[in-house]
């Protein structure tokens, strides 16, 4: 070997040894900056292969150099040992251009790994919740928005446990905070991995907020996590405690409405019930005054004509007092029978009964009343059983009868029928030749104390409650009753009752209103 070539040789080995120390030295704090222990072998093995393409290197740059000395203007042959671990050189090179190829393969991945990780990191911070991580019990990691949310920074929270963030008094109690601890316990140890619960947070600057939180037990490599999130929810509730403030209002509005509605129906009733009242003692004083009127002018002529009136005369009188009397006491049943009506005491006392014989019966009655007047009453019936008040049913059609008399001009007829209707129902009508009723009168026809244009053309006597005691008994009967008239064509009232039915509920509310 030439002493050139020779001292250049061994240059280039110091040269390529400390070349290769200082890349060994670099790709190792690369290594320990950027890769996991999992791939420390592999650069190790990295830094040892690129140390021997660096001798290969120099090897081969020693030959060229050999091989092409102008000076020598003969060949020069490599020594023999060189030649002989060429082959075995090759191979080397081989295999340190593979692991290249790996390592470069292992550094696109590393380089996936990193913007992975990257990109996590990202939507962690940027999470819109705060996101805590815990082992056991303390703080190991959280994100940026928690910082935001606590108004702290790192060193204040990380490392710290939860009962850094509750304050000293919590809407559940002083023992949350112990229920919070074996909440995380059951969740660590899997026994109830999740949980969910609202409670208050303190931040660093001591400000108190409502919050929802919820324990996720995370397992990773080997280790248990705790993922808790914590969301601000102050203003939903705030939002919500309006809601509810203001659905309060609506509803205390709304019921101050109802009563005062109800006042102001109450003070309607209260006047109404205040003119009936008036005109009850308006038409009480009227209608008992000229019969008693009647009577004590009567009494009077009696007194002072004893011995001077014929028996004739006094018969007659004595008739008109009756008549006088029976008035008195017509309206004087009227008003007590309201009264029951009005105030409740009124009792049903059903019984099966055929409703024909009692109609007869009631027009037996008024037969002589009619015939007073000249009028025929015409009777078409038939059998028909019920379940009814005898006594109520027989002063239902009393009051029918006596008005069809009393509102029918002489020498007319009365036409009477009792039948069963293709609905099962018992249908008694009483049809007179009267005036008939206008449409205003058929609109108030069976109020208390009502007035209507057609009047009685006996003189008889009315006291205007007589189809107001028909209505709230026929009602409390569970019947129907209604009225088709047109005026001059004469009045139609008809009834319908259930035809031999037990009746299975209590009297009509109405009979109390």
């Amino acid at each position: 070997m030439l002493p050139d070539t020779v001292s250049m040789t061994r240059n280039g080995w110091f040269k390529a040894s400390v070349g290769m120390l200082v890349l060994s030295v670099s790709l190792t704090v690369f290594a320990d900056e950027h890769l996991t222990s999992m791939y420390w072998d592999l650069w190790l093995g990295l830094c040892a292969l690129m140390s021997l393409m660096g001798m290969f290197w120099i090897v081969k740059y020693t030959q060229h150099r050999v091989n092409t000395v102008p000076a020598l203007g003969k060949s020069f042959s490599l020594p023999t040992h060189f030649s002989e671990k060429q082959d075995e050189i090759m191979k080397v090179v081989r295999s340190a251009e593979a692991l290249k190829t790996a390592f470069e393969s292992l550094e696109a991945m590393n380089n996936e790994l990193l913007e992975e990780k990257n990109r996590y990191r990202t939507l962690f911070d940027n999470a819109n919740d705060a996101i805590l991580i815990l082992e056991q019990e303390l703080i190991v990691e959280c994100n940026l928005k928690t910082l935001e949310l606590f108004g702290c920074h790192r060193a204040w929270i990380v490392g710290k446990t939860l009962d850094l963030l509750s304050p000293p008094t919590q809407i559940a109690g002083q023992d949350f905070v112990t229920q919070m601890h074996d909440w995380i316990m059951q969740s660590l140890s899997n026994q109830s991995p999740y949980f969910e619960f609202e409670c208050l947070y303190c931040r660093q600057d001591d400000s108190v907020f409502d919050a929802e939180v919820s324990f996720n037990r995370v397992a990773f490599n080997g280790h248990t996590f705790i993922q808790v999130l914590i969301r601000d929810i102050t203003e939903r509730k705030q939002i919500a405690l309006n809601r509810l403030r203001l659905a309060q209002e609506q509803e205390a509005k709304q019921m101050a409405l109802c009563y005062s509605q109800e006042i102001e129906a109450k003070n309607q009733d209260l006047l109404r019930l205040n003119q009936e009242k008036n005109e009850f003692l308006g038409i009480v004083a009227h209608d008992l005054k000229n019969p008693l009127f009647c009577i004590l002018g009567l009494a009077d002529i009696l007194g002072h004509a004893a011995g001077k009136v014929s028996m004739e005369k006094i018969e007659d009188y004595a008739g008109m007092i009756e008549s006088s009397a029976q008035n008195m006491l017509l309206l004087i049943s009227n008003l007590l029978d309201v009264n029951k009506i009005e105030s409740g005491e009124f009792e049903l006392k059903l019984s099966h009964l055929d409703f024909q014989p009692l109609l007869k019966k009631v027009v037996s009655t008024y037969s002589e009343r009619a015939q007073a007047k000249q009028l025929k009453i015409q009777v078409s019936s038939m059998p028909a059983l019920v379940y009814l008040d005898e006594n109520l049913l027989q002063e239902v059609l009393e009051n029918l009868i006596s008005n069809a008399i009393k509102y029918s001009p002489p020498e007319h007829t009365i036409y009477i029928s009792l039948s069963i209707t293709d609905a099962d129902k018992v249908r008694c009508e009483i049809q007179d030749e009267g005036q008939g009723l206008s449409v205003a009168d058929q609109a108030k026809l069976f109020g208390k104390f009502t007035r209507l244009s057609a009047k009685p053309t006996g003189g008889e006597h009315s006291t205007g409650l007589g189809l107001f005691i028909v209505k709230k008994l026929v009602t409390a009967l569970h019947g129907e009753v209604w009225c088709e008239s047109e005026l001059g064509q004469g009045a139609r009232f008809i009834v319908e009752f259930n035809r031999d039915r037990t009746l299975n509920h209590p009297v009509n509310s109405s009979l109390m209103h």
